[in-house]
């Protein structure tokens, strides 16, 4: 995935996932984080304009199939990520945070699916 502007990555998931601080974190990496919006708001079709997706991971399995589904019709990247709060509970492979290490795995994660880079 190439590009010459801003990284937009939408994301799906619940409100209290994206905190301040996270976007201020993300927004200093000069990526811009859309929403967060429901998968219900993406499966109907809002129209938006991003560049790729994370999506939680405590989403329903149906709904994550169509989610999935409709993205992959699209075209665009995503990956799927536990919340801050989670991972402090459990391990997961992607973390919405403000930590600089998290923002860098979910880019890596989203560019590599695409074979390319971010600039």
């Amino acid at each position: 995935m190439r590009s010459t502007g801003r990284f937009t990555i939408l994301v799906i998931g619940e409100v209290d996932d994206l905190t301040s601080e996270i976007k201020r974190a993300w927004a200093a990496a000069h990526i811009d984080l859309l929403g967060p919006y429901t998968a219900d708001a993406i499966i109907n079709g809002q129209t938006l304009s991003y560049t790729a997706a994370i999506i939680d991971v405590r989403y329903d399995a149906e709904i994550m199939l169509r989610l999935t589904q409709e993205l992959e019709e699209r075209g665009t990247p995503f990956l799927f990520y536990v919340s801050q709060t989670l991972a402090r509970q459990e391990a997961g492979p992607y973390v919405l945070s403000a930590h600089p290490q998290d923002i860098r795995n979910i880019v890596s994660g989203l560019t590599a699916q695409q074979g390319g880079t971010f600039h």
